[in-house]
């Protein structure tokens, strides 16, 4: 039974047996109820006392508001999946053709999933200029020619699960931010001059990362079981930047060759050591190793230091042909020796040119430049003095 209340004239407030309130309209008080309603058409009102519907039996009055009320919920929550149908230039499925989706062109907020045959790479092109989706279900190839920003990325669905900042058609640069992991096993990559590649997940599943002239930074330390790949020129072997790399890194780093650099914490660095299946930088920070590592083509014997743009500090490997020269300029009342940055050298001083007579390691504060150019500088004492470099 409906308990009616009047509101004003020629509205009633009812709460029918369910306890939903409505609202009646040109009706007169009655006895009404969900088995005893008035007979034929009439009108309806919502709660608010919006007029929905002029006219309509009162059983499909629930029905109509709860679908008016649920539409914004249901549209965030559409799972919109990607589908190969219109090709663009350099006939790749471009994201930003609503054909290749099943509900539109993915929306800021959103969710989506990309699966697409492995048999092309890229199987989709990401070519919006700026989107950030909640979460990302990635299966095949996909590549990244705008910015992205992805909450969540989840690998699975193909043989072969890859995604990677993408600058090799020529859009100059790409940038691709992953803040959240919740699977292994999938391959990340930053590909060609200028892409850009931001793993700043808090921890690391165990991926793939891999560099073809592009930049990767992983915020989490590296598990163990990942592996960090210097893909094949012709471009650069590009960078990995480490910020929490640890002491010891147990991840594969494959093959480091001349050209390829990584980036560390610290404002200096004083060695790299290029050990059999191992490598090992020294900073003011401390030493970081990386015990699992294989190199490519000739083996580096020397680095170079510049600053990164993740903020870390990048030294390149490089390769010297016997050891750096020695520069003695005068500033002032001092003198300034310095020499390149080109390995694990140190400055030996002495006050004689006898050979294997008298010579000790050099006590002055070392400076390292962000060029990589080490220097000390010395005030000028009476008599000769000497230096040289030992490896």
């Amino acid at each position: 039974m409906t308990r009616i209340t009047k509101v004003s004239p020629r509205r009633w407030w009812t709460t029918n047996q369910m306890g939903i309130p409505d609202i009646m309209t040109q009706h007169s008080p009655r006895f009404c109820s969900l088995a005893s309603r008035p007979a034929g058409p009439w009108p309806c009102v919502a709660k608010m006392g919006v007029q929905i519907l002029q006219s309509m039996r009162r059983p499909a009055v629930f029905l109509f508001l709860f679908c008016v009320m649920a539409l914004p919920a249901v549209k965030a929550q559409l799972t919109n999946n990607f589908q190969q149908v219109e090709t663009g230039n350099y006939s790749l499925y471009r994201w930003s053709s609503p054909l290749n989706w099943t509900v539109g062109v993915p929306f800021n907020g959103s969710a989506a999933t990309f699966n697409a045959p492995t048999t092309m790479n890229p199987g989709g092109l990401d070519d919006l200029t700026n989107l950030t989706l909640d979460s990302l279900s990635v299966g095949g190839y996909l590549g990244v020619a705008g910015t992205l920003t992805i909450g969540r990325l989840t690998f699975g669905g193909e043989t072969f699960n890859d995604i990677y900042s993408y600058t090799l058609l020529g859009n100059g640069s790409a940038l691709l931010v992953i803040d959240g992991l919740a699977n292994g096993g999938g391959n990340i990559e930053a590909a060609g001059p200028g892409a850009w590649t931001r793993v700043l997940a808090t921890s690391d599943p165990g991926e793939t990362y891999s560099v073809y002239g592009g930049e990767m930074e992983l915020s989490a330390t590296p598990n163990a079981s990942s592996v960090f790949v210097y893909e094949d020129p012709p471009y650069s072997p590009g960078t990995f930047a480490f910020h929490n790399p640890g002491s010891t890194v147990g991840s594969q780093l494959m093959d480091v060759e001349v050209g390829s650099s990584i980036a560390l914490p610290g404002s200096f660095v004083s060695a790299v050591t290029y050990g059999t299946g191992s490598l090992a930088v020294t900073t003011d920070l401390g030493t970081t190793t990386f015990n699992n590592v294989t190199y490519y083509g000739t083996k580096p014997t020397g680095f170079t230091t510049s600053a990164d743009p993740s903020g870390l500090l990048r030294i390149t490997f490089s390769f010297s042909v016997g050891p750096p020269k020695l520069s003695i300029t005068q500033s002032g009342n001092k003198v300034i020796i310095s020499w390149p940055n080109a390995g694990n050298y140190t400055l030996q001083e002495n006050s004689n040119l006898v050979a294997g007579v008298g010579w000790y390691d050099s006590t002055a504060v070392l400076n390292t430049n962000i060029l990589g150019l080490i220097s000390v500088t010395n005030s000028p004492a009476s008599g000769s003095r000497f230096f040289r470099l030992m490896q």
